[in-house]
């Protein structure tokens, strides 16, 4: 996988996206203000509402299936390629969560069946419960990761543990900041150069205490 038109492709878009923010404003702030009875801090509120609502639903159904206990990050090597193809990739990345409940299966669009949403897009939501089997065997039979949680709770709870699992920046910060004298104002001034040092340059490193 090449990563190297990926940030001019990235800002491309972005450019070409600022009509449609604005358009986005306009039709959910402008526009009820302008041809509604309420005041524009009730179409605030109103705006704010939906998207927390919005916000706690994506973030419930997507943080199980991305961010949880046992997912990898691979990065891109010196030649921004990822060492392993495309298919491998998704299994690596991705998490199932309450597959046997099929009332989940419906509010969320088979959204729950993630490692089938990813290996086959262009295939209905529908048909995943019966992929997911021939999936699992064929990563079983080739010895790759197939990961996936019982319940929405348990892929709750597990994206809840992995946000408290620091990673390597993290560490590497704690333990800047655990051997500094921070009494002397010097060590203090050179203690944040080495976090901001850290946070710039992005730095990964192994620690152990």
């Amino acid at each position: 996988m090449d990563f190297s038109n990926v940030k001019n492709e990235c800002f491309q878009r972005m450019v070409d996206s600022h009509w449609n923010q604005i358009f986005y404003i306009g039709y959910l702030f402008v526009i009820p203000v302008l041809f509604t009875p309420w005041q524009w801090w009730q179409v605030i509120l109103g705006i704010m509402l939906m998207h927390y609502i919005t916000g706690f639903m994506l973030a419930i159904i997507f943080q199980p299936a991305h961010v949880i206990e046992g997912t990898v990050f691979p990065e891109p090597d010196q030649n921004n390629t990822l060492r392993e193809n495309w298919t491998i990739h998704q299994l690596r990345t991705t998490t199932n969560f309450a597959n046997g409940n099929p009332v989940i299966t419906w509010l969320v669009g088979g959204l729950n069946y993630q490692v089938e949403h990813h290996l086959f897009p262009g295939v209905c939501h529908v048909h995943f419960p019966r992929i997911a089997s021939i999936v699992r065997a064929t990563a079983l039979e080739y010895d790759l990761p197939y990961k996936k949680c019982k319940n929405l709770f348990s892929g709750v709870e597990g994206s809840f543990t992995n946000a408290q699992t620091p990673g390597p920046e993290q560490c590497q910060i704690g333990l800047i900041m655990r051997h500094a004298k921070l009494s002397d104002p010097q060590n203090r001034v050179r203690c944040l150069q080495d976090v901001k040092h850290v946070k710039m340059t992005g730095v990964l490193v192994t620690l152990s205490y």
